[in-house]
Order: structure tokens, then sequence, then C-alpha cells
């Protein structure tokens, strides 16, 4: 009992955290944490502990659905995934309405970068005096 692994430890106390290491040599941890059906994330800095909170909020289907369409699967290979997780799924119904609502934000955002692309792809002649 008393050899329990570090991830084992901070698995205990409910939050997940991630560390990954910057140039400057600090250790940044990421906090996980689950409230009712979402998922918050937080930056925690270890020097001065402050925690700086993400204001980004994804219900857990549409954050799936993100992911499914991010990975190329689709409702199946999630209900498998739920499955080997033990894990409730939403329905089929749910899934394709979460689909269009973040497709018509893939789409918003695509367009939005495209657009700026080509602003500056037009503004790059001018400077050149072309």
């Amino acid at each position: 009992m008393g050899n329990a692994t570090k991830r084992e430890k901070e698995g205990a106390r409910g939050a997940q955290k991630l560390y990954s290491k910057r140039k400057s040599r600090r250790n940044i941890a990421l906090r996980m944490q689950k409230t009712k059906w979402f998922v918050e994330y937080f930056r925690t800095q270890e020097l001065c502990n402050e925690n700086v909170e993400d204001t980004n909020k994804f219900d857990v289907n549409s954050a799936i659905t993100l992911a499914a369409i991010s990975t190329g699967i689709g409702y199946s290979q999630i209900e498998e995934v739920a499955a080997g997780l033990n894990m409730p799924i939403m329905s089929d119904k749910t899934y394709q309405k979460c689909h269009e609502k973040v497709a018509v934000a893939i789409r918003q955002t695509a367009w939005d970068i495209m657009e700026k692309a080509g602003k500056k792809e037009a503004e790059l002649p001018r400077q050149l005096g072309e």
C-alpha cells in the first residue's frame, strides 16, 4: 500500500496534472477539473502559485464531437471508445445536433482565417511596390 506512485497519489486528489517544461525552465502545471457537465482548464504557475482560468468552456458532448471531427471518426467509434472506458455516451440524435453546432463553429473559424490570409497575401505586393 505504501508503494503508490506519484501519478496514483495525484489521481487520488481528483484532478489530473500535466507538466511541461518550457524554454524558460519553469514548470507549468495544467489542472483539469470536471465540474458538472463542463470541463474547465486551469493553468498554475508553480513559482507564484497563481491560477489563470481559461474562459473557453465546452460541454462534454461538444468536446467529444469536436474531437471526433478532428480525428476523422464518427459516432460508432465514439461508442466503442466509451464502451471501453465504461462511460455513458450521448444518443445518436444528440451527436447529430452537436455535430451541426460544432460544424458551424469550424466553418466560421476557417472562413475568418482564410479572410485574414487573403488580406495578408493582398498586402504583400503593395508592400513590395508591385
